[in-house]
């Protein structure tokens, strides 16, 4: 085994009909969430039905990207060989704007840990042509230097 990993190397999700609209719309540099059309719901992660109402009648919409760290965990000994030049990798819970917690990273080197009740925003990082994964920045107005 190699003791650096290449790009294609990296672990990558698996894309799903059901999945498959929040990768390709994060590509395109859009956060898009489902949400359900009786009760107005947001929903994440991806489903077939609301898990609010049951209902089957869910669409996708672009999602602010806004959030705020909820809980945060960092990352020392990475479990996949291609994240251990990333160590220490800062792990978030970020409750969008829209209500729906997501968990992703942080992507800003070299800046200060993260500290709960932090505002953040999406960014996107392309894995493959046409899918990307959503990951989260502080604002740029609120960058540490």
């Amino acid at each position: 085994m190699s003791s650096v990993a290449t790009k294609s190397d990296r672990p990558m999700p698996v894309i799903s009909e059901a999945n498959a609209p929040f990768f390709a719309s994060a590509a395109q540099g859009r956060l898009s969430l489902q949400r359900c059309a009786a009760c107005r719901a947001w929903i994440y992660y991806p489903r077939y039905a609301c898990p609010h109402c049951i209902s089957a009648d869910l669409r996708w919409e672009t999602a602010s990207g806004r959030g705020r760290i909820q809980s945060f965990s960092m990352v020392h000994r990475p479990q996949h060989e291609y994240f251990f030049a990333d160590a220490p990798i800062a792990l978030l819970a970020v409750q969008l704007e829209e209500g729906p917690i997501l968990i992703s990273r942080l992507v800003e080197s070299g800046s200060a840990p993260p500290k709960i009740g932090e505002d953040v925003e999406a960014t996107f990082d392309e894995f493959r042509p046409g899918y990307a994964l959503v990951h989260f920045r502080r604002p740029a107005s609120l960058m540490h230097i």
